[in-house]
């Protein structure tokens, strides 16, 4: 499975992850699934 990800030229999105503001959102959308 490494070699997809070393052989992508989208690896910065496996190493950064998600941003503050998309964490934020997937939370916000968590709560309003989970009432």
């Amino acid at each position: 499975m490494k070699n997809i990800y070393l052989n992508n030229p989208d690896q910065d999105v496996f190493i950064d992850g998600p941003t503050d503001e998309e964490l934020k959102r997937i939370e916000e959308e968590l709560d309003k699934y989970s009432d």
